[in-house]
């Protein structure tokens, strides 16, 4: 497409896309698109889970009705990795939970950098466990490290 000017993507990451853009083709990525539909599908998932609902659903089909008390989301603490407009939309949501949030590499931290290793990520987040006990995380995108 000789004639390309602009490539609208409709995701909020670009980094893959880089390596085939033209000279002279802007780039454009569909950040704040998916925020409230990722945001909502976290909470619930998170909520799903800590609830238990899959024994829940597996018992129901085999009819046995079995009461066990579960985890509330309701004043967790919770690090969010990956701190862009999702992951602050989430926190947003979890809000009215209560939740303390921790965010992890926030794109304008100096955390948040391509050369940040998983290894890295680990020990920050076993030592968010360790010194802030948190109760759970909630990987968001990020984009921008290079082995995601």
């Amino acid at each position: 497409m000789p004639n390309l000017k602009v490539l609208q993507l409709s995701t909020a990451g670009f980094e893959n896309a880089i390596p085939f853009l033209k000279k002279g083709v802007q780039l454009c990525n569909g950040r704040g698109i998916h925020d409230e539909s990722t945001a909502e599908l976290a909470l619930g998932l998170t909520i799903s889970s800590l609830r238990n609902f899959p024994e829940f659903t597996l018992n129901q089909l085999k009819a046995n009705w079995i009461h066990t008390r579960e985890q509330s989301v309701y004043g967790k603490k919770i690090g969010i990795i990956g701190y862009g407009s999702i992951g602050r939309t989430i926190e947003r949501m979890f809000s009215a939970f209560k939740c303390e949030i921790f965010p992890f590499f926030n794109e304008s931290n100096k955390e948040y950098s391509s050369t940040i290793s998983p290894r890295e990520v680990f020990i920050k987040t076993q030592l968010a466990f360790a010194n802030w006990r948190i109760s759970l995380f909630i990987m968001c995108f990020v984009f921008s490290l290079t082995w995601t």
